[in-house]
């Protein structure tokens, strides 16, 4: 996979003087990555989303979580789940005869295959549905979460199919 390359620019008139400022001359180069990391800021937004999607670091803990999340994956709320392994907080079942999947089947969900492969990451997971009725699949894409060039976490949203 290539390298991202941030491009700057300024626009300058024909004698070299800046156009978008009153400040004649060169200005500071500021970096687009101040500030909170891009896993807290995912946290920030993730917790407050309206659609059921989860926050996860690299080491697979749940950082942050929707609330549409914790009702449809039938855990009482976000503070129940912050820093809690994912698989220790999620029931995952087998398609075929809806025994719990095994720690190798498990690994392979998308949000931790986002954090593995450093790629977007959609399947199919099968969960017991949040009100006690039959399981209930999920659609899920994950995306891996950068820290320059390190895999700091993944985000992935969920819907019912």
């Amino acid at each position: 996979m290539g390298q991202v390359r941030q491009l700057e620019f300024e626009l300058t008139d024909s004698a070299g003087g800046r156009l978008d400022s009153a400040v004649p001359g060169p200005r500071a180069r500021e970096s687009i990555h101040r500030g909170a990391s891009s896993l807290e800021r995912w946290c920030a937004a993730a917790a407050h989303a309206p659609e059921a999607c989860v926050v996860l670091d690299r080491e697979h803990r749940v950082m942050a979580a929707s609330d549409a999340w914790c009702a449809l994956m039938g855990v009482p709320g976000q503070a129940s789940v912050q820093g809690h392994p994912l698989l220790s907080v999620l029931r995952l079942l087998d398609f075929a005869d809806g025994a719990e999947l095994d720690d190798g089947e498990a690994s392979k969900i998308p949000p931790l295959l986002a954090i593995k492969s450093r790629a977007l990451a959609r399947g199919l997971v099968r969960v017991p549905d949040g009100s006690g009725g039959d399981p209930v699949t999920l659609d899920s894409i994950a995306t891996p979460l950068l820290d320059g060039d390190d895999v700091a976490g993944s985000l992935t949203f969920f819907s019912k199919l």
